[in-house]
């Protein structure tokens, strides 16, 4: 798919529609942006966490109405290191979930899929030190987890931050905070309910732009892809990416 919508591009198109998770739509954003393209997200993929911030409803014939009206937005993007990612960067115990993932299982249960690694991997989960820097303020701690958004959801329905928009120049996220897996237990429990950024383990924060330092390292997740490892810079990059939204 990538040779073809590269050709697509380069040729002059001007409308791409991608269908995919967050992972395979964010690796063309690059393109789309260089060739100043429109894009929609027909989303096909497990948490389409992005496609819920435009609006995109998850059944295929809605959301084509949806793309076929061409509705356009200017986007912000989360920057890792220059990567692009859409949603969502990740360090902890996703990168573990990630390992864990049955691709076939992720293709037939969905979201459920998620919650099996997660019960795989829980006891191996280690805490690190981490040391970040959010708009020139130092803050570090121990922690489990550490999630850097771009819009309102991430992992599907779940919320990253209740007032975050995909256009504001800003990113959001939360460190789950604590020195043993108990913390993360107690994380999973509260997002179950939809209740995890009220729980006191869990740290929130919000910056433009930033960095992150992890004892011992630590690999970084973007849009759901094991992709390098930290330390690392982050940014966001606002108004970057012209989509189509509901």
């Amino acid at each position: 798919m990538d040779a073809a919508v590269n050709k697509f591009l380069e040729e002059g198109g001007e409308y791409v529609i991608l269908g995919g998770g967050d992972g395979t739509i964010s690796t063309h954003v690059p393109k789309i942006i260089e060739q100043k393209a429109l894009l929609g997200v027909l989303p096909t993929g497990t948490g389409n966490a992005f496609a819920r911030d435009l609006n995109i409803p998850t059944a295929v014939g809605p959301a084509a109405r949806v793309l076929a009206q061409k509705n356009e937005q200017l986007v912000d993007i989360g920057l890792w290191d220059e990567k692009v990612f859409l949603n969502l960067a990740t360090v902890g115990a996703t990168s573990k979930i990630a390992d864990a993932l049955d691709p076939s299982q992720k293709r037939t249960l969905g979201f459920a899929a998620y919650l099996a690694a997660l019960a795989k991997i829980v006891t191996k989960v280690r805490p690190f030190h981490l040391e970040m820097v959010l708009d020139g303020q130092q803050h570090e701690m121990e922690a489990v987890q550490w999630v850097l958004g771009n819009g309102r959801y991430h992992a599907g329905p779940f919320e990253l931050s209740p007032d975050a928009t995909l256009d504001e120049g800003t990113l959001h996220g939360y460190a789950v905070v604590g020195n043993s897996v108990a913390s993360l237990l107690k994380y999973g429990a509260a997002m179950t309910l939809g209740r995890h950024l009220d729980a006191k383990c869990v740290h929130g924060f919000s910056a433009r732009e930033g960095s992150l330092t992890c004892r011992p390292a630590r690999r970084v997740v973007l849009d759901g892809e094991l992709s390098t490892r930290t330390p690392g810079k982050f940014r966001v990059q606002n108004a970057a990416l012209r989509v189509v939204t509901g």
